[in-house]
């Protein structure tokens, strides 16, 4: 199945998957990293998405992404929903290194267009209005060697900064944080936005 177009947010799912995989996690069945017809499979078995979603070419965002790793595993996620037409929260920041620095997980970075990347550091400086950030592009669609990677190197993983990644986003932009498998029993946090309450979302407030 080819994925150049459409699947830049479940490749940057696979990158959370391979961390999990990394440090000695394993799914719930004991498969490798799921593939992206193990993923439709199980956003079809949990009700979220149609039949006719198999073997489609159709996006997924934060939400979805929060289901699958769940439903593979049984980790959960803080959901930050931030509006790009507001000045920067410092808040988002010290979350951001929080979670690094005691969880050590991809992120997931998405919103409103502009295809989703993979948060994979934050450097915080006070001549800065906001963070820069670590960015891993899934867009990539080279040959498939470390060599043609490492030629397009400053475009598959590269610095840049917070405000001039959310222009991409429009008006909106989620950051999916993973946290570490716990049991099989599991929820998502979102901070700010809104919730469904058919998967047990739960809304905090931001700060």
């Amino acid at each position: 199945m080819s994925d150049h177009g459409w699947g830049c947010a479940y490749r940057s799912c696979q990158t959370i998957f391979s961390w999990y995989t990394l440090k000695g996690f394993r799914t719930r069945d004991g498969m490798g990293v799921p593939s992206i017809r193990d993923m439709q499979k199980a956003l079809v078995e949990v009700g979220d998405k149609p039949q006719s979603f198999l073997g489609s070419s159709d996006w997924i965002g934060s939400v979805e992404i929060s289901i699958l790793l769940d439903y593979f595993y049984s980790a959960s996620c803080m959901i930050i929903h931030r509006s790009n037409d507001e000045p920067w929260d410092p808040n988002i920041t010290r979350t951001l290194m929080s979670h690094f620095e005691s969880v050590g997980s991809p992120i997931m970075l998405g919103g409103q267009g502009g295809g989703a990347r993979t948060l994979l550091g934050v450097s915080d400086s006070e001549d800065l209005p906001c963070p820069r950030c670590l960015l891993l592009d899934p867009h990539y669609s080279g040959d498939d060697s470390a060599a043609s990677i490492a030629r397009h190197s400053t475009r598959v993983c590269t610095w840049s900064t917070f405000d001039s990644i959310c222009r991409q986003y429009g008006s909106f932009t989620n950051l999916c944080l993973p946290l570490l498998p716990t049991e099989p029993t599991s929820s998502v946090t979102i901070t700010g936005g809104d919730a469904a309450s058919e998967w047990d979302i739960e809304v905090v407030d931001a700060g």
